[in-house]
């Protein structure tokens, strides 16, 4: 009823909902682009890091 009544006023009534939604999509897909990277440059730091922890903690139930 509303977009018929600005129809007849002359005002535009583009239906962008599409448009919101394709940016969505496209700012989901960047900020998992920036996540997977992030994991990928400080992945292999934490992995030593948990492997230096685990080495601690067996070599501390090993010892008398």
């Amino acid at each position: 009823m509303l977009q018929h009544v600005m129809c007849l006023l002359g005002g535009s009534t583009r239906d962008e909902r599409g448009a919101t939604a394709i940016e969505y999509v496209l700012i989901a897909a960047l900020m998992a682009a920036v996540v997977i990277a992030g994991i990928e440059i400080i992945g292999p730091g934490i992995n030593t890091t948990f492997q230096n922890i685990s080495d601690t903690i067996t070599g501390a139930n090993a010892a008398p």
